[in-house]
């Protein structure tokens, strides 16, 4: 296990008001930890309080999130890249970590069509009704669907959600799980290991440009 530390920080002092840097910094932060949570949600092998319907649709579920907050994570540096001050603090810094950065920013970008496009359908928290009609008009039409009815809302479950998401996102496709599995395999784990760098760099290239030290 890695080591791990702590510090602390006045957030006044950290993140200034009215200062376009610092605030989208610290947006980068919010979404580095709305990633982390997602990727733990989606891949935990059980969370009982979350497995009411199943681990299948909690997987989606996260899965789903994750595709916006990684496209939100690449707009977020859109706007970082044009700013004066981070465009000064990156030149300054090693060719080597620049060249990285630039690496992982280019990689990032390699599949923001696709990922925005699934985002747009039904992920990222949103659930197109037009996506939602194509998926019921091309889905197998022996396809079986379990709802569960009980006395209280927490008991009632629409077991049949997760081929709804699956029809919606990849309609047509006889084989939606492994279109899933190459999703994640071609173009998640590629953004997703960018994306997280980037905002590593970004994050303690600030705090070296701020001169910012802990309490």
């Amino acid at each position: 296990m890695g080591k791990v530390t702590s510090c602390h920080f006045r957030l006044a002092q950290l993140f200034p008001p009215n200062d376009e840097y610092a605030t989208t910094v610290a947006r980068l932060c919010i979404l580095w930890e709305d990633f982390m949570t997602e990727a733990s949600g989606g891949t935990a092998e059980r969370l009982p309080a979350m497995d009411s319907n199943s681990v299948r649709w909690r997987r989606l579920y996260f899965l789903r999130r994750s595709i916006g907050t990684i496209q939100e994570i690449r707009q977020g540096f859109d706007q970082l890249c044009k700013q004066k001050n981070f465009k000064s603090a990156h030149k300054k810094q090693p060719t080597t970590d620049r060249n990285s950065f630039d690496k992982s920013r280019k990689k990032l970008g390699k599949h923001a069509e696709k990922l925005k496009e699934l985002r747009n359908r039904i992920g990222g928290g949103h659930v197109k009704e037009d996506a939602v009609k194509e998926g019921l008009a091309k889905m197998d039409c022996e396809k079986i669907g379990m709802l569960q009815e009980g006395e209280y809302y927490k008991d009632i479950r629409y077991k049949f959600a997760d081929e709804l998401v699956l029809a919606a996102l990849f309609p047509g496709h006889k084989d939606a799980e492994k279109e899933l599995g190459d999703l994640i395999s071609s173009m998640l784990d590629e953004s997703t290991d960018s994306a997280l760098k980037m905002i590593e760099y970004a994050f303690h290239l600030y705090m070296k440009e701020r001169r910012i030290t802990g309490l």
